[in-house]
C-alpha cells in the first residue's frame, strides 16, 4: 500500500462538512480506523453538555465513516449506540468513568490536537499490517497510543471498542512491541 491517508485533522474536516446539521452540543468522537481487509475512518457524535466543573455525555447518535485517502462518506446515518457499542437510551447522560479526570483544559487542546496531527501515521502502519517497527515508527505508534488514552473520553470508550476495537487493540500490541 503506497496511499497517502488524510490526517485526522483533515478528516474531521470532511465528516463536519458531510454532517450539515448545526453541532450546537454535538461533539465529535476522535477519528479512528475501522475495519480491517478495508480500513475506513469512523467518527460518532454524540451530545456533549458542558456544565461548569462537569461535562454531562450522551452515546453515541450518528455515525460518519469516511475514506481515509480521499475523505468522501463512505456511510452517514442516524444510530442506536447498540450499533457500535453498548446499547444505552439516547436521552440519558453516561456515568462518570472510575477513570476520568480532568486536566488543565490548554493540556487537554494542545494534547488533542497532536494526535490529530499524527494519527493518520498509525492508522496507515495499521492498514498496511505492519507487526514491526523501526524506532521512529514504534515512538510515534507509542505518543498516538498514549495521547489517545488522555484525551478519548473515558465514559465513551466501550463505543471505541466497539467500533475500532481491531484497531485499538493492535495499537495497544504496538505500544508494547519491541523494536527490532
Amino acid at each position: 500500500m503506497s496511499a497517502v491517508f488524510l490526517t485526522a485533522k483533515e478528516i474531521l474536516g470532511h465528516a463536519m462538512t458531510a454532517l450539515d446539521q448545526p453541532v450546537g452540543g454535538i461533539a465529535a468522537s476522535i477519528p479512528i480506523a475501522v475495519g480491517r481487509d478495508e480500513v475506513s475512518i469512523g467518527i460518532f457524535f454524540y451530545r456533549e453538555l458542558p456544565i461548569p466543573k462537569k461535562l454531562v455525555v450522551y452515546p453515541p447518535q450518528f455515525l460518519i465513516l469516511l475514506d481515509p485517502e480521499r475523505g468522501t462518506v463512505i456511510r452517514a446515518a442516524a444510530i442506536e449506540p447498540r450499533a457500535i457499542g453498548p446499547d444505552a437510551p439516547k436521552d440519558q447522560p453516561l456515568p462518570r468513568h472510575p477513570d476520568e479526570v480532568r486536566e488543565d483544559a490548554k493540556v487537554y487542546w494542545q494534547r488533542h490536537a497532536r494526535l490529530l496531527d499524527i494519527f493518520h501515521e498509525a492508522w496507515w502502519a495499521y492498514a498496511e499490517g505492519r507487526v514491526r517497527f523501526d524506532r521512529t515508527l514504534h515512538a510515534r505508534l507509542v505518543e498516538c497510543a498514549e495521547l489517545f488514552d488522555a484525551v478519548a473520553e473515558k465514559r465513551l470508550l466501550p463505543w471505541y471498542e466497539g467500533m475500532a476495537g481491531p484497531f485499538l487493540t493492535w495499537l495497544r500490541d504496538a505500544r508494547r512491541a519491541h523494536r527490532p
